[in-house]
């Protein structure tokens, strides 16, 4: 099963795509959910993970670390949401973790339509994503854009795209709207 680990993954914390494609930016509903379920102690995000994004917290706040662990729950929710300049690792984990709790069905029914082997919407690792062609890839992202609206999915695709290098050029042709 992938790991979906990034290959081209270059974000922030505003969650900024300098490549491959939009959005732009997430709603504030969408980051604030992210970091949610970045710091749900359910969640597998790991202790080094989190560590990471304490420290970027604290440097975009000019704080101390120890200062920033002693907040809440909630806010480190806020300030991971709100402003701190994370690494590619973070904004990966980030951006996974919502997806997976909050867009399940909607990457079900992208994979599925696609017949792309996966596993609770992560691809397996022995299917080969260059092998899709591109005209079947572009029609199965629209019907995706059309079913699901534009912004969750448009971020599927990006991260999707961002992590196999090869739906790149694809994605980037799909209209926002």
């Amino acid at each position: 099963m992938a790991t979906l680990t990034p290959k081209r993954l270059n974000l922030t914390l505003s969650f900024h795509l300098e490549n491959p494609v939009p959005p732009s930016q997430m709603p504030r509903e969408q980051r604030a959910l992210a970091a949610r379920h970045f710091f749900d102690p359910e969640s597998k995000t790991n202790a080094m993970l989190r560590q990471m994004a304490i420290a970027a917290i604290a440097k975009s706040r000019n704080s101390r670390e120890s200062s920033i662990r002693k907040g809440t729950r909630e806010q480190l929710e806020n300030w991971l949401s709100n402003n701190a300049l994370i690494s590619e690792e973070v904004a990966d984990t980030v951006i996974r973790l919502y997806l997976l709790h909050t867009q399940l069905p909607m990457i079900e029914s992208f994979l599925d339509d696609l017949q792309i082997p996966h596993t609770h919407g992560l691809i397996e690792e022995s299917f080969d994503t260059s092998s899709l062609p591109a005209d079947q890839l572009a029609a199965a992202a629209t019907r995706l854009t059309e079913r699901f609206g534009p912004e969750n999915a448009h971020l599927y695709l990006a991260y999707t795209a961002a992590q196999t290098g090869d739906w790149a050029e694809t994605v980037r042709k799909i209209p926002l709207a």
